[in-house]
């Protein structure tokens, strides 16, 4: 079973999928390291850099379509 923060967690990610554990961390009121520690134990993927690359490519040909 999930604990409250993983919840939390997966909530801001949600919003927010670019985000790392520092920015994460900010919002929820704790240490990147706490942050690291659930998302690794609960299986919660944050983005790389290859990642982060598609989905800000993604945005831009979003903004260029419209």
């Amino acid at each position: 079973m999930p604990t409250m923060l993983a919840t939390r967690i997966r909530e801001v990610l949600r919003d927010h999928p670019h985000w790392g554990p520092m920015r994460v961390a900010e919002v929820l009121k704790t240490s990147a390291r706490v942050i690291s520690v659930v998302a690794s134990r609960e299986k919660i993927r944050f983005m790389d850099r290859t990642d982060l690359e598609i989905y800000t490519d993604g945005l831009r040909e979003k903004l260029n379509a419209g």
